[in-house]
């Protein structure tokens, strides 16, 4: 009886009751949709096709698609992969973010 009564107490996990998606929409967050157009028009711009980068990252073409609509996140080393391929650096790709500071103004920390 102990043992229901462990998972029936509120905040509780358990493999019976999932986590509850406390207010975050369904679908890719604005930032991965934003870093996943900046590859895809790097890659434009540099004259590369998908499958080019894809294989010279090591992936599969349509993981890469996949990166650039952001139906998956692309993860720090992926990034650097990309970045390094491409000749550019990581923080082009984060250029013109909504709400980040100019890049050359001072930061404080």
């Amino acid at each position: 009886m102990q043992f229901r009564k462990a998972f029936a107490e509120p905040g509780r996990r358990s493999v019976f009751n999932a986590p509850v998606n406390h207010g975050i929409e369904g679908g890719p967050h604005p930032a991965d949709q934003y870093v996943g157009r900046q590859i895809a028009a790097v890659r434009v711009q540099s004259d590369v096709s998908q499958a080019q980068l894809a294989r010279s990252i090591g992936i599969s073409f349509q993981q890469l698609q996949k990166y650039e609509n952001a139906r998956n996140r692309v993860s720090a080393s992926m990034l650097y992969e990309i970045a390094s391929s491409l000749g550019v650096p990581v923080g082009r790709f984060f250029e013109g973010l909504p709400g980040q500071a100019p890049t050359n103004s001072p930061r404080e920390f």
